[in-house]
């Protein structure tokens, strides 16, 4: 495992969000719970165990039974999905994939 230390006069990290308001974010998650339906429940059931219960990819791909390779590539899809999704609804996305 790679460890990280801060040295001093490290600047802190930016904003991972990439958004300087605290509102914001309003119309993503509006437009986010407004897509994500539309996803397969396939999808949906790997992007909720990678990002809200926050397993790992190893767990996820325990829990699906399937290999870490095919749970890799099936969480990538399913946000490749999702980001075509939230383009197609008018969001406009940096090339990570945040909300510009």
């Amino acid at each position: 495992m790679k460890r990280y230390v801060e040295l001093p006069g490290d600047t802190p990290a930016p904003d991972p969000t990439g958004i300087d308001t605290p509102d914001a974010p309003i119309q993503s998650v509006l437009t986010l719970r407004n897509v994500f339906p539309l996803l397969s429940p396939r999808d949906r059931m790997i992007l909720r165990m990678r990002y809200e219960e926050r397993l790992t990819e190893t767990e996820v791909a325990e829990r699906l039974g399937i290999s870490l390779a095919a749970a890799k590539k099936a969480a990538h899809d399913a946000r490749g999905r999702l980001k075509k999704l939230m383009i197609q609804a008018g969001i406009k996305l940096d090339d990570g994939g945040r909300d510009s």
